[in-house]
């Protein structure tokens, strides 16, 4: 780690190569050189350590600007943020807020339903997916967190066509097996097209 010394840059003194070779040392030049990049270490009021910040990036590769915390009162941490010039993209590969941003989700909380009867509250998951229909019938794949459950009470779920079958006809959710989980679905229109597709979206607690 280079240090600056001022103590010759004062009134009457010659400035020696010295005095400026330092700062080439301190801004991220070895022997000296030119500086392709620029590095700060150090003390940055106290909050980090080290600063990153390469050199413009014009060749394809990719770049790592990168602000290191230190041991100040405040973590200064941005993570790392990767420049690839053969893209022209810069995306965050570690930070707070990005984590925050992309956290999976595995229920809702304390959401209100109606079973029927009244108001209740329950944390809500989610279950999708597509399915098959051939002649009017279609059965998803087992889902072992739908086992026990019941449409309308602990489980709702809703359908759609995405190919097959027109806007007049409909996809009734019929049933939840209750030892699988599996989820039957039927339409109510009288020589459907042999095979159609359907997706599907609910929730259960």
């Amino acid at each position: 780690m280079a240090t600056l010394d001022p103590s010759n840059i004062v009134n009457g003194n010659i400035i020696e190569p010295n005095d400026i070779l330092q700062l080439y040392s301190a801004l991220g030049s070895t022997n000296p050189g030119s500086i392709t990049g620029l590095v700060m270490t150090g003390s940055l009021d106290g909050s980090a350590t080290s600063i990153i910040i390469p050199s413009p990036a014009t060749s394809t590769g990719t770049y790592y600007p990168t602000l290191v915390p230190g041991v100040g009162t405040q973590n200064l941490e941005i993570g790392t943020l990767e420049y690839n010039a053969a893209t022209d993209t810069l995306t965050t590969t570690a930070s707070y807020a990005v984590t925050a941003l992309n956290a999976s989700v595995t229920q809702v909380n304390s959401q209100k339903y109606d079973d029927g009867s009244t108001i209740l509250s329950g944390n809500f998951k989610f279950v999708a997916g597509k399915v098959t229909m051939s002649t009017g019938t279609a059965v998803s794949s087992a889902f072992l967190n739908l086992v026990g459950k019941t449409l309308g009470i602990d489980a709702f779920i809703t359908a759609n066509y995405i190919s097959g079958n027109g806007p007049t006809d409909s996809v009734i959710v019929d049933s939840i097996n209750i030892a699988t989980g599996a989820i039957t679905f039927i339409n109510n229109t009288t020589g459907s097209p042999a095979v159609a597709t359907i997706v599907f979206t609910g929730i259960y607690i």
